[in-house]
């Protein structure tokens, strides 16, 4: 199979699935074949835009690694590869005999392929570099290490692209199939003016300069996602569906939720947060001035429409950045202490240094209309555990 880098790797791929789909001992070439395929097309359907490649970020691979006997090896490891060889047809097909795949050798070899074929996983990167780090040296494998180099080359390039080639509103999906939406960098007023219905005074309007663009979660953390993370739905309402969101988990279940979350994602060039008040303010407005960014019997869950209880997610419009569900169904929890807001503009603000409450922001299920605003804010101990309160991510760039 051609490296990755290649242009034409997909068509290769395709036809080394095809030369090889019916042979038992290739089933794992094939399913990594075929799962790097899945997870190229993910990433690249990230962006319409043509992507360059960065030389920087794009190691060049070569063909021609030594061979070399790993440590831990014994003087059979000769033996077995010449025994692997002799199972080949004339024409080079991987017409191995089972057997022989339960070599002290060639079984480990296939079972730690068989891992990176797994692509899509959260730790495909981290077994791609432990593969790398075995088998670098090893003559007979490095084809295989040729393709885990190139594959981590080209996941970087492609999740290295330039934030300043996105479009406001542009999806990206994660390996846990978490998807997100990219909010462009920009300038808002924050907070609400006098006379808007519902306003309090702690939310003084000033001018916010967002810096830099970012991913936001299209939707509020789901309790089917927090459970894949967490092994456990801590969620008062569990029996309505796991496409719910999550409640009942305090700002401090939420770092220990990321903490999780960015180790499966340990040496990408991206890691996960809470948004910033700023940041939660600006994504919900999407560039509207207004209480709301819709009208909110179509925006959100709230008192008059709910029923007493949160609702799937994505049910209700989506502002014009492609974010559902900013207004109503849960609360969220923001990274910042609570605090009054400047008096003057600020840039990329993150609260005050120290508190002794977190910010939560966008009404829930059974807020009355006058609190369901894009301005309204409200604060609980970082501890504080209730069920109409959760959470949406950012990725940083």
């Amino acid at each position: 199979m051609s490296d990755i880098s290649d242009p034409e790797f997909a068509e290769t791929a395709q036809a080394y699935i095809e030369q090889y789909k019916r042979v038992p001992e290739a089933n794992v070439w094939v399913a990594q074949a075929k799962g790097l395929l899945a997870k190229l097309r993910e990433l690249e359907s990230a962006s319409p835009r043509q992507r360059t490649v960065n030389r920087e970020v794009t190691p060049q691979v070569s063909d021609s690694v030594q061979a070399s006997e790993p440590k831990g090896s014994d003087s059979s490891l000769t033996e077995v590869i010449a025994e692997v060889k002799s199972g080949q047809d004339s024409d080079g097909s991987l017409e191995v005999r089972r057997d022989q795949t339960q070599e002290p050798f060639v079984q480990p070899w296939i079972r730690d392929w068989d891992a990176l074929g797994k692509i899509r996983d959260p730790g495909f990167a981290e077994t791609a570099q432990a593969y790398i780090a075995r088998y670098g040296k090893m003559g007979e494998a490095s084809v295989w290490v040729a393709k885990a180099e190139g594959l981590l080359a080209k996941l970087r390039e492609l999740e290295l692209a330039s934030p300043a080639e996105r479009e406001a509103g542009e999806s990206w999906v994660n390996s846990s199939g978490m998807e997100f939406v990219w909010i462009p960098a920009g300038n808002f007023l924050m907070g609400s003016p006098e006379g808007e219905e519902g306003r309090s005074p702690n939310e003084r309007q000033h001018e916010v300069r967002i810096s830099e663009g970012f991913w936001m979660k299209k939707h509020e953390v789901t309790q089917g996602e927090w459970e894949a993370v967490m092994g456990t739905n801590p969620s008062h309402f569990s029996t309505f569906g796991s496409e719910c969101p999550v409640e009942r988990v305090s700002w401090d279940d939420t770092q220990e939720f990321i903490r999780r979350l960015n180790g499966w994602v340990s040496g990408r060039a991206y890691q996960y947060r809470l948004p910033t008040e700023a940041e939660w303010e600006y994504g919900a407005r999407a560039g509207t001035p207004g209480a709301r960014y819709r009208a909110l019997d179509a925006i959100a869950w709230y008192r008059a429409n709910s029923r007493s209880r949160p609702r799937a997610v994505g049910q209700k419009l989506a502002n014009a950045w492609g974010l559902h569900d900013m207004l109503g169904n849960v609360w969220e929890w923001t990274g910042d202490w609570y605090g009054a807001y400047p008096s003057g503009s600020v840039t990329d603000p993150k609260g005050p240094e120290s508190g002794s409450s977190r910010v939560y922001r966008g009404g829930c299920w059974f807020s009355n209309a006058g609190i369901v605003r894009s301005a309204h804010r409200y604060y609980y101990a970082p501890g504080d555990r209730y069920n109409h309160i959760g959470f949406r991510l950012v990725r940083t760039k």
